[in-house]
Order: structure tokens, then sequence, then C-alpha cells
């Protein structure tokens, strides 16, 4: 799982396999950049992840609450067609922006 720093925005490419045994993981990753001072924005770049399961979920709703708190914004972008659609049937779609493409996701972070 790669991240970089683009301007203000911390990105996350979420693996190929968004599952139990991966979730933890990416979770410990996100809350690494939300300890950081200087983090405000999070992008989740799903451009590699073909499969998310409930776990997966989970794990994306408790960084979103506990990031809230702190006053952090996500957004994901370019979201396989079978997470999308995952997204879609769980209603989580209402919670996250949403962006077909990274570009289009950091200009309406920044």
């Amino acid at each position: 799982m790669q991240s970089k720093r683009i301007d203000d925005i911390y990105e996350i490419h979420v693996v190929s396999r968004f599952d139990s045994n991966t979730s933890k993981e990416v979770e410990e990753k996100i809350e690494a950049l939300m300890d950081k001072e200087d983090c405000t924005k999070i992008l989740l770049n799903f451009s590699k992840t073909e499969y998310i399961s409930s776990a997966g979920l989970r794990g994306l709703l408790s960084a979103l609450k506990k990031g809230k708190t702190k006053g952090i914004r996500f957004a994901l972008c370019t979201l396989q067609p079978y997470v999308q659609e995952v997204f879609d049937l769980s209603g989580l779609t209402q919670f996250f922006s949403i962006y077909a493409v990274e570009d289009e996701a950091i200009k309406n972070l920044a």
C-alpha cells in the first residue's frame, strides 16, 4: 500500500483486496496520517482495489468517524465497478465524497 502527499492532501492507494485480512493495515495507515498535525485532507485511491468486504467498509466508516472529530476531510476516487457497486448497495455513498478520477477528487478537496 502506497501513500504520498499532494500539496496539503495525503493520498493512500488502497490494497487490491480490502477485507478482514488487510483492513487493520489500511486502518492503521489512515490513523497514522490522521495523527499528523498537518493532516486535514485524506484521499483514498481505489484504482487497484478489486474487492472490498464488510470489514473494509467498517474500517472506512471508523476512520471517517475519527477523522470528523479531528476536522479531517475524506474523499475516495477511482472505484472499480465491483467496489462502486458495494458502496451503492450499502448506502455508503451518502457518507463519502466519491470521484471518478483522481484529479477531480484533488480539485474538490483543495
